[in-house]
């Protein structure tokens, strides 16, 4: 009987298991190491991560009457539930990847410039380095990293932003912006380092196929 019971709850398990990596693998769970079935895994798991942070706190915002904050959240977690239908139809990841990244990069610019809730907007710009970095390799991404940075300049120090509403001392937007740079730099060693590993797997690859 306990042996039944045993196998009966492996067999559970393996199909809770096979059910929750064919909705990340959004259906397709043949040749898991290939490029293109790893994108879509991690893409369809950065588009799971943001709908389940994004709309919760978009209804928390909207019920502490900050509209305008918990309306963004909301349209960020319907574009990303939507991206992930249109991801699962056609696994077009490099598409999908716009989708991903560029409404995150709006939506951070918007979270410093206005202060988020109480101020901690600028919290969470640190999340935006290692997704650009997945989604666009080094050049783009460090292209579009510099240019995020700009942004963020530009913002804090040359418009009406409200760090000085919340009482922050005049030295915490250069610290901001140090420490993003630093996790810009470690994150670029981590892709660097991923992006070298898999190309020597895919060669020896080659070399034991031939």
């Amino acid at each position: 009987m306990t042996k039944l019971n045993n196998k009966t709850n492996t067999e559970i398990n393996n199909k809770e298991k096979t059910s929750f990596l064919t909705f990340l693998y959004v259906g397709n769970t043949d040749a898991v190491f290939s490029e293109d079935t790893r994108r879509v895994f991690i893409i369809n798991l950065f588009t799971s991560v943001g709908v389940l942070f994004t709309l919760p706190l978009g209804v928390v915002s909207i019920w502490q009457g900050k509209l305008l904050l918990g309306v963004s959240l909301l349209v960020i977690a319907i574009l990303y539930s939507l991206n992930h239908i249109y991801l699962r139809r056609t696994h077009n990841h490099k598409l999908c990847g716009y989708f991903v990244i560029y409404p995150l990069y709006v939506l951070m610019i918007y979270l410093v410039y206005s202060g988020g809730v109480n101020g901690t907007g600028h919290v969470w710009i640190y999340c935006i380095p290692a997704v650009a970095l997945f989604l666009h390799g080094m050049k783009r991404g460090l292209i579009e990293l510099t240019l995020f940075t700009l942004a963020l300049i530009l913002v804090m120090y040359f418009m009406d932003s409200r760090f000085s509403e919340f009482g922050y001392h005049e030295t915490l937007k250069s610290r901001i912006l140090f420490s993003f740079i630093v996790v810009v730099f470690l994150s670029g060693i981590y892709e660097y380092s991923m992006s070298r590993f898999n190309q020597e797997l895919k060669e020896t690859t080659t070399k034991l196929k031939s």
